[in-house]
């Protein structure tokens, strides 16, 4: 029974490929801009080495998303916005809601 199940899932995981020149053919939609030339609908991920402000770039983003404010002089397109605190302890969480909460953004 166990054979059958890993065989089972081995054949829905499959990928498929495209070459340049196929994929260049396609007219596929645009992805809409959330920061006008910087951020896209759907998955980001930002990286860095520790301490240089990723939370905090991702928190001004969120917040200014949420408020429809320009990123860098980049149109917003405002929308809801969801930040999650993964690696904060409580007290990282604490300081940055006081620091937001000083900035009058709601």
């Amino acid at each position: 029974m166990i054979k059958n199940l890993n065989l089972e899932l081995s054949n829905k995981a499959r990928f498929d490929s495209i070459d340049g020149a196929s994929l260049v053919e396609k007219d596929l939609p645009r992805k809409k801009f959330i920061i006008n030339s910087l951020l896209t609908s759907g998955l980001s991920i930002i990286a860095g080495s520790p301490k240089v402000g990723k939370s905090w770039l991702v928190l001004d983003w969120c917040v200014r998303i949420a408020k429809g404010e320009d990123v860098w002089n980049l149109h917003t397109n405002s929308g809801t916005t969801l930040y999650l605190s993964l690696e904060d302890d409580e007290s990282s969480r604490l300081s940055k809601c006081q620091v937001v909460n000083r900035k009058n953004i709601e």
